[in-house]
């Protein structure tokens, strides 16, 4: 430095813009600071020890309006992005630095709407994005006074009617309602892996699972509603896993309106079902020797020394299939295999007599023959 005269310091010459290296004369001192970050602007409240203080504010921002009644861009702080050749990172930064951080990172509060997110001539990849490592990504307390969450039709925010409400959380997180998203199916499909739940309007077709590259975790589960009675046939996405343990899963219904389940375990598609929300016996009675038809799960025998034929073997649609005998009367009955074309306990045909009326006999499948269970 060769001199300071009030604002004008003057200092030797020692530097070369022709070059990128410069060496300054031997006793010359040089201090070096190179800033990596640039402030327009910046305010700090620094409160020491021992202060009287029990609030403070850094910078505040007012604004009184008298006469705009619906404004729509009066704003405390507008923060522009300007027109340039790169984005900027964060329009607002709230982080501590070292020891010391913010109990709130943002604190809105008393507002007609506390935090919303809009699209301009951007539109945003998320409205919302939680990344950090905190223990609870989104929480939500029991103070709402309707609901946690809601999804509605439109964007009036204070529409919490029922018929704008699609679906509707309550402050204890328990869906009070809850729509599903439905595939009507009446031909061999391929599953989309985004529909859950289909409606199956036609039997003996074939119903391939979403493919496993789409499942990204365990758990996914997939229900269908089978409207008819007949066979069905569901299969993984080119045979990559099992079905219900076999290559594909064929189930045959006797009854209408049954619901079968397939759910991801992580390697396997596992099989629930089917089974029906409100099923009743199909009842048949008999009153004189003859075949008990393979629709009815319950037959009734109005009378002793009748000899029910059970349903072919190769009909059945899986093992377990069962039929439950009502003998009405004390007596001998017996039940016969159709055409012998498997045994029953091991036997041709079986003889069962009870002493007592209104006694009940249980015949099923093993998948190899007929088990007989009773009478009680």
């Amino acid at each position: 430095m060769k001199s300071i005269d009030g604002n004008l310091i003057t200092v030797d010459a020692w530097a070369n813009s022709s070059s990128t290296t410069t060496t300054p004369t031997d006793g010359v001192g040089l201090t070096v600071d190179p800033f990596a970050k640039g402030w327009a602007g910046n305010f700090n409240l620094l409160i020491p020890d021992g202060t009287d203080y029990v609030t403070g504010t850094c910078v505040e921002f007012g604004v009184q309006n008298n006469g705009i009644e619906h404004p729509t861009a009066l704003n405390a702080l507008d923060i522009v992005a300007l027109d340039a050749a790169y984005n900027g990172t964060s329009a607002v930064y709230a982080h501590g630095a070292g020891r010391a951080t913010w109990i709130y990172g943002i604190n809105s509060a008393g507002n007609e709407v506390n935090f919303v997110s809009n699209a301009l001539t951007v539109t945003p990849f998320a409205g919302f994005a939680e990344l950090s490592d905190a223990n609870v990504g989104l929480r939500f307390g029991a103070n709402n006074a309707f609901a946690g969450i809601v999804f509605a039709k439109n964007n009036n925010v204070t529409d919490i009617s029922p018929s704008n409400l699609t679906r509707v959380i309550n402050q204890k997180g328990i869906d009070v309602k809850k729509p599903e998203l439905i595939l009507q199916i009446s031909e061999s499909l391929q599953m989309p892996t985004l529909c859950p739940l289909g409606y199956v309007n036609s039997a003996g077709i074939t119903i391939t699972l979403p493919p496993l590259s789409d499942l990204p975790i365990a758990g996914y589960k997939y229900t269908f509603r089978l409207f008819k009675s007949g066979k069905y046939t569901f299969k993984a996405y080119n045979s990559e896993t099992t079905v219900g343990g076999g290559s594909t899963y064929s189930v045959k219904t006797y009854l209408s309106n049954q619901t079968i389940e397939f759910q991801f375990d992580g390697t396997y598609w596992q099989v629930f079902g089917p089974y029906g929300d409100k099923q009743y016996d199909t009842i048949i009675t008999l009153t004189a020797s003859g075949n008990s038809p393979l629709a009815a799960n319950v037959v009734y025998l109005n009378a002793a020394g009748l000899t029910a034929t059970l349903p072919s073997f190769t009909t059945l649609p899986a093992a377990g299939y069962k039929q439950t005998f009502r003998l009405i009367q004390a007596g001998t009955f017996i039940f016969s295999p159709n055409n012998n074309d498997v045994s029953i306990n091991a036997q041709t045909s079986l003889s069962v007599t009870t002493t007592e009326s209104y006694k009940t006999v249980e015949i099923q499948s093993d998948g190899t023959q007929w088990l007989a269970f009773g009478p009680y």
